[in-house]
């Protein structure tokens, strides 16, 4: 599974399907964004912000479509032997799907900023309660060093620093044309 993600192979496709709420011709974009924080592993960001999927389904408009519509609703006749077929596709629709992919940029960012926000608050609550609880130990047990408070704190500031950093990678394009 690790060599078929994170090759080339499967990370985009064409299909077409039919689906009700869709006349023939109707051109959709299924984008699969992931968020991915990439923190040392000693900082365990995992453990915080684990790496997230955004999907979104655009029309020809951008209108994001992922939640009225599953992925399994878009099963159809998958293009990918037909290479005249999809380069015929691209081509009449290759510059209509271009600024589709710069929406889906902008909408994965958005969510994924909405994602990394509630997991630095999640992070924050946890270590700042670590962080008094050691603080609150030092009082009364010697043996806890003002560089072990120091240490978690600067653990607590660099988590952040990373978290902040985490970025949006597009993993998975579908084109689907109904019929």
């Amino acid at each position: 599974m690790d060599l078929l993600s994170s090759s080339d192979l499967g990370s985009a496709t064409m299909s077409v399907c039919n689906h009700p709420d869709y006349p023939t011709g109707t051109l959709l974009l299924e984008l699969l964004y992931l968020s991915e924080c990439l923190a040392p592993a000693a900082l365990e960001a995992q453990r915080y912000l684990p790496p997230t999927c955004h999907r979104l389904l655009l029309d020809i408009q951008g209108r994001n479509h992922a939640d009225q519509i599953t992925s399994e609703a878009l099963r159809g006749t998958c293009l990918t032997g037909n290479k005249k077929l999809i380069a015929a596709v691209m081509k009449s629709q290759g510059t209509r799907i271009k600024p589709l992919l710069a929406q889906g940029e902008s909408l994965a960012k958005a969510a994924s900023t909405a994602v990394v926000a509630t997991a630095i608050q999640t992070m924050q609550h946890e270590l700042n309660a670590e962080l008094k609880r050691l603080q609150a130990l030092a009082e009364v047990n010697p043996t806890v060093r003002a560089e072990e408070i120091e240490q978690w704190a600067a653990r607590c500031e660099l988590l952040e620093v990373y978290l902040q950093q985490t970025r949006v990678r597009l993993d998975a394009i579908h084109v689907i044309v109904m019929r």
